[in-house]
Parts: structure tokens; sequence; C-alpha cells
């Protein structure tokens, strides 16, 4: 990367603090690099600046939020399978790209956000498959097996039996605005590393006198990113699903990215949160009313206490209270109070006025020994 013209740098200087807020960060870390002096000379603390300026929130939200849409729509229409991720902690990629600041960092083009190429997504795949799932057996039909079906494989030595694999794999982007931090890693022995092996020194050698080398980096925290395979062929509709299975399992105990031995890159499936992403607002509701209920349900198992819903056929109401609005709804020796008066019709409160039998079909929930309406239907007077 070359340092800016003075006539530039005069203009960026000028400007920084104005657009700085809302500018694409990758196009800042990858063109404005503003490490350098008016000799083209670098401080100590040049590369911590520089990556410094670009700590915090990155990206627009609506372009996020688009672009998520987007591709939820293009894997939904090629019958593909998709899922939220969350980061556990820390996530880096693109560390081995060029950059003045000795540590790379992989910025979406247009979105100026962290992102997981597509390519990063196959290998990872591909890595636990090969590695740590048992993908040699044959595929049915195919001849090949699991790893070769799913990503493909080369040619042989006469250029013949090259294939592309049954799936597709899509970058993955965040669906909300992720923060960027500034992490730090140490090295005691460089040296050792770079010379080592081409001459013996105790500078070369690895030893406790060495210093350790602080060296800033830029790491990604707080993110949700969306993750997409869908099928190639006909072929692959049948082990997309198996697929994303798969990536969960790899997320989870691979990790995505550099550094994942030192448990960067590690990722969560949200299942709640593929579940309302993409939903209208009428959907949403309904969705965390089921997923509130479900939990709800939970608790009170694991405390042993019986619920469920049950249908009441044919109950009798009685004991009309106007005022409140509450009645009584009768059944098999059983009974409920309910705030349901408003609800029967003219006729219906006539009856019941008279002293003469109301008849309801009532949908009931039973927690322990508590009773709740949830549904009520009013039943023909000649039952």
């Amino acid at each position: 990367m070359l340092p800016l013209h003075s006539e530039a740098r005069a203009q960026y200087d000028k400007q920084q603090d104005k657009f700085k807020a809302s500018a694409n960060k990758g196009l800042l870390f990858a063109r404005f690099y503003d490490g350098y002096d008016k000799a083209f000379q670098k401080d100590a603390q040049a590369d911590t600046n520089a990556l410094r300026s670009l700590v915090g929130k990155c990206g627009v939200q609506q372009e996020i939020k688009q672009a998520a849409s987007r591709l939820h729509a293009l894997i939904s229409s090629l019958e593909g399978e998709f899922g939220v991720f969350s980061t556990d902690w820390h996530f880096v990629t693109g560390m081995g790209n060029s950059h003045p600041a000795e540590s790379g960092f992989s910025w979406h083009t247009t979105l100026g956000t962290p992102y997981l190429p597509g390519a990063a997504v196959k290998g990872l795949l591909r890595a636990w498959m090969e590695y740590w799932v048992n993908a040699d057996a044959p595929v049915s039909g195919s001849g090949n097996n699991k790893v070769a079906q799913w990503f493909g494989k080369g040619a042989d030595k006469e250029n013949a039996g090259g294939m592309a694999g049954d799936l597709i794999f899509f970058d993955a982007l965040p669906v909300e605005q992720p923060t960027v931090l500034l992490d730090i890693m140490t090295p005691h022995m460089g040296s050792w590393y770079e010379q080592g092996g081409d001459e013996i020194t105790p500078f070369t050698q690895p030893g406790d006198w060495h210093s350790p080398v602080p060296i800033n980096f830029l790491v990604t925290s707080e993110a949700r990113f969306l993750f997409g395979i869908a099928p190639r062929n006909n072929s692959g509709k049948a082990y997309v699903k198996e697929a994303m299975e798969q990536l969960k399992s790899a997320l989870a105990w691979l990790g995505a990215g550099a550094k994942t031995a030192a448990g960067y890159g590690h990722m969560s499936f949200e299942e709640q949160d593929i579940a309302l992403r993409f939903k209208s607002e009428q959907e949403q509701a309904l969705i965390r009313q089921e997923l509130a209920a479900k939990k709800h349900r939970e608790r009170l198992a694991q405390a042993n206490i019986a619920s469920g819903v049950e249908v009441w056929p044919k109950a009798r109401v009685s004991d009309p209270k106007p005022g409140p609005g509450e009645i009584t709804i009768s059944y098999d020796g059983r009974q409920v109070t309910a705030k349901r008066y408003g609800e029967l019709s003219d006729a219906m409160k006539k009856r019941l006025k008279r002293g003469r039998p109301v008849y309801v079909e009532v949908e009931v929930e039973h927690i322990g020994n508590q009773l709740k309406v949830l549904v009520m239907r009013e039943l023909p007077n000649d039952l």
C-alpha cells in the first residue's frame, strides 16, 4: 500500500472527523491508512492509532438488513438452508492479507463490515467432514464419497474425472451492525521464525532472553452472521439439510477464520433468531407467543407440574355477572370462572337472564389445579 499523496492527505486530514462516523470502514482500512508522516515514515504508535480509529460499530444498519434479506430470499428461492450464528467470543478472518499494520482483515466491499467468504465456509465444512466425520462411505448411486459429492473433486493426471460439488456456499453476511475491537498478540521469537533456519546466533535462536513484540490487530465481537447453503442441482437437494446441520457442529467445535486454536471464531446457532429474523411484525408476534408458551411448558415440566389443553365439548354457562364481565363455565364436575360475558351474543345473554340453559364449547388450559379458558364458542340452543 502506498502512502497518500500530499494533496489527498491534506483533504483527508481536513475531512476525516466529518465522515469517519459513517464512512465505509473497510475502505478506510484498505485505502486510507493514516500511519505515515510527511516523510513517509511511521512512528511506534502509528499502527495502533490507525487501527484504533476503526473500533466500534461498523456498517449502516439499513443496508446490512437489506443485504441479509436479499441473501435470505436467494437461498430460499434455491430451496437451500440458512441459519443465523452468533459469535461466542472474538472472530477474525483475513489476517494474512497484506497491510502496512502487518495484520490484515477481511472487509465486505460494499457493506464495510466483517464477513466470511463463501470459500472459507466451504473449506471449514470440508475440513470438518474429512477429519471429524466419517464421510468416506460411497453416496448411493454416485460412486463418490460424501466429500466429493458435496464439494467436488479435481481431475486426475489425464485431466478426467473432475467434477463440481452438488452444494453452493454463500458468503456469511452480518444481519446487524457488528462491533470491531482492537486485540493484541505478543510474539516472543519473531527472529527465530524469520531467520532461525539460516543462521545460528543468540538473536535467531528461541530462548527466554527475547522480549515480546506487541502487535495490534482487529477482531469482530458481538456479531450475528447469516450462513447459507443451496443445492447446485437436483441431487444436491438430498444433502443440503444435512450439510447445514454439519456446519452448525463445525462452527461450534472448530470455529471459523484465524486463531481458532486460541478460541477465536466459534459460533452458536441462534434458533430463535432465525425463526423471527425474516418474518413480518404480525408473524413475529405470533412466533414470540408460541416460543414463550413453549418455554413456559418446559419450566412446568421441570417442576413436575402437569399442564395441557383440553376441549370441553358441551359446557354450561351460569352465574353471569355483567358488571365485572364474568361467567362460570361448568363441565363434568369441574368449573372455571372467566371474563367472557362480553363475548356472548345478545340472545344467549337473554337466555341466561331468564335462567334458561346456555351451552358453549371451550378450550381450557390446565396448569396443575388452575384452569384458564383459551377459546369459547357458542353452541346452538337445541343441543
